[in-house]
């Protein structure tokens, strides 16, 4: 990676100041919709043949072994790493001896003769196996021009090899030059083994990632460099590589989301001035990723992520670096730390917002329901919230047309616990002013907390846009399998995802990754699969990207989740020998308020019903008032905020139907009497402009079983068939039994039952209805569409797309009823009168 470590702290209010005499800019994609990929940057960035290790090395004139050049490390703490990388094919048919080869001087580098002073490469078989860390050695201390070789003979043929160059993790000054990769009698594969200038420049990788984006109808890139590159302390003018790397990719039509990496310093021993330092966004460490922000968005991206990748508010990132510290007051130190970050600046942020001490950890990421635990949990979302409030104020404070967004990879958003990274989202979106709530949730593959079907995807996307009152969102999608050990997806799984996510309101989608559909990872089975669905689904949704403007999932039941219900349900249930101050019904399952609520959601878009998902948390009066009917599957912690909210809404008319629970305790746990809902049901039977229904929590069982809750990513896993008494109880709940003006269903006459269709329609800016209908099963299917005046003739325009990629117009019709073959997807834009 092209990384710099820097130990300076910039002050804040350089920081966030622009460059003077510069403009900032943003090279945004010109859609609706961005259509972007995940890719490295290494070897396109910088126009050098040689990718960088760690910190920047330097090309020098002084002193080379052989020609006019050679190449200076630096490492000055265990801690750092300085050297330069490059990949080489090889591609053997049998296996023959590769030798690794090369001259290096040094100057007071420290420790033994190992690894960490060497020229390393990991190798790849043909098969995809790897076979890592075959080493030419070089003495430490202080010497000349020192020759170092290693043969290696591979027990099978090899694919490819990551060639390395460095200092690591000691401090000392270090030279290579002459270096040597290639078959024991044949030719140096290495470009560039002497770093002459004259050799040292390769545009080539650029222009290959350039032309592959654009035969998958991409614009839109996204990916990862190190916050403390010292490309982001130099004016963003012509010249520096970041702003030359962006400048050519708007050229062809592309605009760059970046996700920063920013890590801990680097700790010499106990003694340090960075020891101990925290994983915390209270302290240094939240300032310094501020900052970053900030230098990085003098820059004409088109979006910053606001979070770096896997970020976890916890100490789980200081304890894996350092509790194998050399210095043993490190070790210990970090060996004894919670998982919780109980750091001074967490402290003192707690002392002065709840008036005592912050209180001792338990241990575990989650949180018990007593008082002083409960509210640790709220002390995150709060600090959180306020670390991104900052972060996207930075990053406008530099440069006001870069869109904020919140990658957060493998990340929970819904189904389960998001406790863990100590995020809100919500709260990030109408409180920090964050633009695009993004994830990567791993969605299909990975599998880490939730099922694997793919309405997962639209899930999360109804989640996402959710989060912000202005309902744009973006989801990060798999085009294939990610290891060799999972399954491949089905191609409709990849396209079905894509298409789902944009009717459902996302307005930023990215693949991840650009090495595996283009079939340089070797991971996929069938990489030209990969490419055909993505370069499909693309490619289509360039061909409506008209139709997407503005578009918005169609207005009908706005089904209000209950994000503090799951908090509640989950620190009272899932203590041992807990005794909750709410009725369990016999359930102790922790994961049940996020289950029962998706499970509504599942049915709810499964029959084809007009949804939108809000926040009962977070939802204004305003946003719910294209709906006519208000769903609240598990209002189980409900603010007098938000009772207030639903005793209005009824009196202007809406339809409440609220299930399973009356709000027995408010947002923080604690007991309510009345409960908080009493006022609002009491009107059930009152003469009033609205209808406000009750119905029970035995209906919340909506799955018939709960089998496809597997953890598995070697099963394609659907939907479950559901309890019919349970979907008829919330199918006639919404409708009224039919009353007119309430919403319907697309799919008439039927319960899902196990099949796997989905129906919806979306609204864009010219009031066009657009209608999205996918077969994801491996069997025909029909389905019989309500009398409407929208399906009474063919459509203005429509295409279907099938598994091979290819799409093209449908000139089928909608009635007597809608036919799909197998893992085919319609999308289609109804005339309007």
């Amino acid at each position: 990676m092209f990384q710099r470590t820097l130990y300076l702290i910039v002050s804040v209010s350089l920081a966030l100041a622009p460059a003077t005499g510069l403009t900032a800019e943003s090279y945004q994609p010109k859609s609706n919709v961005t259509r972007g990929i995940y890719a490295g940057m290494r070897g396109v960035i910088k126009k050098t043949v040689w990718g960088t290790y760690g910190r920047e090395s330097a090309y020098m004139e002084s002193e080379p072994h052989g020609g006019k050049a050679c190449v200076r490390c630096v490492s000055d703490s265990d801690e750092g790493s300085c050297g330069v990388s490059q990949r080489i094919e090889l591609n053997q048919k049998a296996p023959k001896a590769i030798k690794i080869a090369g001259w290096s001087r040094a100057k007071n580098v420290e420790g033994e003769k190992s690894y960490h002073y060497s020229l390393y490469v990991d190798f790849q078989f043909t098969d995809g196996t790897g076979w890592p860390m075959k080493l030419a050695l070089f003495d430490t201390g202080t010497h000349g021009w020192q020759y170092a070789e290693t043969i290696v003979t591979p027990p099978k043929p090899l694919r490819s090899a990551s060639f390395h160059a460095f200092i690591r993790e000691i401090p000392g000054t270090v030279w290579f030059d002459d270096l040597f990769l290639g078959e024991a009698d044949g030719d140096n594969l290495l470009r560039c083994p002497g770093f002459e200038e004259a050799d040292r420049y390769d545009v080539s990788n650029r222009g290959e990632l350039f032309a592959d984006l654009e035969s998958l109808h991409c614009n839109a890139l996204h990916t990862y460099l190190s916050g403390t590159l010292e490309a982001w302390d130099d004016p963003p003018s012509k010249g520096n590589d970041v702003r030359d790397f962006l400048d050519d990719a708007h050229r062809h039509g592309l605009g760059v989301w970046l996700t920063l990496g920013l890590g801990t310093l680097p700790i010499r021993d106990a003694a340090d001035p960075n020891f101990p330092q925290y994983y915390c966004v209270n302290g240094q460490w939240g300032q310094r990723w501020t900052e970053a922000l900030a230098k990085a968005a003098r820059f004409p991206f088109a979006g910053l992520s606001m979070v770096p990748d896997e970020y976890n508010y916890s100490n789980g990132h200081v304890k894996r670096r350092y509790t194998k510290h050399p210095d043993p007051k490190v070790r210990e130190f970090y060996t004894n730390i919670s998982s919780y970050c109980d750091c001074p600046a967490c402290r003192k942020r707690y002392e002065s917002a709840h008036g005592r001490k912050l209180p001792e950890s338990p241990g575990s990421m989650t949180p018990s329901a007593d008082d002083p635990q409960a509210s640790r949990l709220r002390f995150r979302y709060d600090s959180t919230t306020d670390w991104l409030r900052r972060s996207c104020a930075a990053v406008k404070k530099a440069n006001p047309q870069i869109r904020t967004d919140s990658l957060i990879c493998v990340s929970p958003i819904c189904s389960d616990n998001w406790q863990g990274p100590g995020i809100a989202w919500d709260r990030a979106g109408y409180e920090a002013g964050l633009e695009y709530a993004t994830t990567d949730p791993y969605i299909l593959l990975h599998n880490y907390l939730g099922d694997s079907t793919h309405w997962y995807v639209t899930e999360t996307t109804e989640h996402l846009a959710a989060a912000s009152p202005k309902r744009r969102c973006g989801v990060v999608l798999e085009a294939s399998r990610l290891r060799r050990e999972h399954r491949e997806l089905a191609p409709v799984e990849v396209y079905g995802s894509a298409l789902s996510a944009v009717w459902h309101g996302a307005d930023e989608l990215a693949w991840w990754h650009y090495s595996h559909v283009m079939g340089i990872s070797k991971t996929p089975e069938n990489p030209e699969a990969s490419r055909a669905n993505v370069r499909g689904v693309y490619s289509l949704l360039e061909k409506i990207d008209p139709w997407l403007e503005g578009v918005t999932p169609e207005p009908g039941i706005a089904l209000l989740f209950s994000r503090a219900s799951c908090d509640i349900w989950r620190l009272h249930v899932q203590p041992k020998d807990a005794r909750p101050p709410f009725e369990t019904h016999g359930i102790t399952d922790a994961r049940h308020a996020s289950v029962a609520q998706k499970e509504v959601l599942y049915f709810l878009l499964r029959a084809g019903f007009p949804t939108t998902l809000y926040y009962l948390d977070s939802v204004a009066k305003e946003e719910l008032a294209p709906h006519k009917m208000i769903l609240v599957p598990f209002p189980l912690a409900v603010s007098q905020k938000s009772a207030k909210l639903l005793e209005e809404l009824a009196k202007e008319g809406k339809r409440i139907v609220v299930v399973g629970y009356d709000g027995p305790v408010d947002e923080n746990g604690t007991p309510q009497n009345p409960h908080v809902l009493s006022g609002l049901l009491a009107t059930q039977d009152a003469a009033s402009k609205g209808r406000v229904v009750f119905l029970p929590h035995g209906v919340l069982e909506l799955a018939a079983n709960r089998d496809n809750e597997k953890r598995t990513r070697t099963e394609r896993i659907y939907p479950s068939p559901l309890n019919p008494d349970a979907a008829r109880a919330i199918s006639e709940a919404v409708t009224g039994k039919g009353a007119p003006g309430m919403p319907r269903p697309l799919m008439t006459g039927r319960l899902p039952e196990g099949d796997d269709v989905e129906l919806c329609c979306s609204t864009n800016a010219r009031g066009e209805q657009l209608l999205l209908a996918v077969n994801w099963d491996d069997r025909p299917r029909s389905v019989v569409l309500p009398k409407d005046a929208r399906f009474d003739g063919p459509p203005a325009e429509a295409y279907l797309l099938g598994p091979d990629g290819q799409w093209g117009p449908w000139k089928g019709a909608f009635r007597p009823e809608l036919r799909l073959e197998p893992q085919r997807a319609l999308v289609a834009r109804l005339k309007t009168d």
